[in-house]
């Protein structure tokens, strides 16, 4: 069995989609403040409706 010393991130990669960098960027700086967040404080930003899918 083999044990990971770190999580297993899978990555997804979209090329040629026109959108411009800085804004791909910005979008990644956002989502790494909001999961660096306290789980409380995560959930005083993000709600989701009752048509929601959970998995």
């Amino acid at each position: 069995m083999i044990f990971y010393k770190y999580p297993l991130k899978i990555y997804t990669y979209l090329i040629n989609h026109g959108v411009n960098t800085s804004l791909v960027e910005n979008m990644k700086i956002g989502v790494e403040q909001f999961f660096n967040l306290p789980i409380e404080e995560k959930k005083k930003k993000f709600r989701q409706t009752p048509n929601d899918i959970q998995q």
